[in-house]
Parts: structure tokens; C-alpha cells; sequence
């Protein structure tokens, strides 16, 4: 599979008091994670801290993409927030599972839908 090396980031303030939707699409690797990465850091640092993922769009990853997951993460939980991956593709479910960071007791937190993501961002993550 070849990458395009684009990505696209819109954001979206949910009805639910401050939380942020943020719909991830292409690729999210070492060309592309600092788009992403800076865009979470300016929401974090702005107070935006539970911020849902939505990554059903991110068609291929790398490690440099899973890294802003994880340091969002730890950015978010020291502002008494945290992140869910929502919706995510196969190829992103494969190497996080690879990494062991999804799934029960992984350091990254999964939903299929927004309900499920809400409830997970109202559970403060350790």
C-alpha cells in the first residue's frame, strides 16, 4: 500500500461540554503526525482537553502517528482530560494491537461509537 502523505483535520465542538470531535483522514505518518500533533497540543493547551478521535478516514500509520496518540494522551490526562480513538480502520486496530496499546488494559482507549466514546471520556484514564 502506498501512502499519500496527505492529511486532513476538522474539528468540532460536541453539544457535551467540552468535548472536542476531531475527524482524522489519510495517512498519519512521519511526513504528516506533526499536522496532527500540533493541532491536539493548541486544543490541550487551550483547555480542550477530552478530545474524541475519529480515525475511521486514517488509512494507513506508522509509529511517528501512534506517538501523537500516546503523548496526547499523557498531555490530556495531566489537564484532567483524556482521548478515545474512535471508529478506527483495520490497519490502525492491527498495529495498535501489535503494540499492545488498545484493547482491555492498553494505554489507548477504543470505541466503535460516539456513546461509547463519551462514557469512556467521562471515566478519568490514569
Amino acid at each position: 500500500m502506498t501512502a499519500t502523505h496527505e492529511l486532513t483535520i476538522e474539528t468540532q465542538h460536541l453539544e457535551t461540554e467540552g468535548v472536542v470531535m476531531v475527524k482524522v483522514h489519510g495517512a498519519l505518518d512521519t511526513q504528516t503526525y506533526c499536522t496532527l500533533e500540533s493541532k491536539l497540543d493548541r486544543l490541550i493547551n487551550h483547555g480542550e482537553a477530552k478530545l474524541m478521535l475519529d480515525l475511521s478516514g486514517v488509512d494507513y500509520i506508522t509509529m511517528a502517528g501512534v506517538r501523537v496518540f500516546v503523548t496526547a494522551r499523557l498531555k490530556a490526562t495531566r489537564e484532567h482530560g483524556g482521548i478515545v480513538l474512535l471508529r478506527i480502520s483495520e490497519q490502525v486496530a492491527n498495529v495498535l494491537d501489535m503494540l499492545q496499546l488498545g484493547g482491555a488494559g492498553g494505554v489507548l482507549r477504543i470505541a466503535n461509537t460516539e456513546e461509547e466514546a463519551l462514557k469512556l471520556l467521562e471515566t478519568p484514564q490514569e
